[in-house]
């Protein structure tokens, strides 16, 4: 069930669904509307490509098979589904 002090909202399954939904509920959330989907990416840009964040190498390199796979996903988070098509 959801909080009555929370909304339902929708977003587009076009490749930034999840960086999206992030915004939106961080927006609702913090009652602000300086999370996008491009803010929310370059969050995760720079927490990524920090290498400070050994889980975070450990799982990618399993989800994108391998260190090449790692490494266009870490050079391509930044980039929003319509930037990168």
């Amino acid at each position: 069930r959801i909080p009555e002090h929370l909304d339902l909202n929708t977003t587009e399954s076009d490749g930034d669904c999840f960086f999206d939904s992030l915004a939106q509920a961080l927006n609702e959330l913090l009652q602000t509307d300086k999370y996008t989907t491009k803010v929310i990416r370059k969050l995760c840009s720079d927490y990524v490509n920090s290498g400070k964040h050994e889980w975070v190498k450990a799982a990618l390199l399993f989800e994108e098979k391998g260190e090449e796979g790692f490494k266009r996903y870490c050079e391509n988070i930044i980039y929003t589904a319509e930037e990168i098509n």
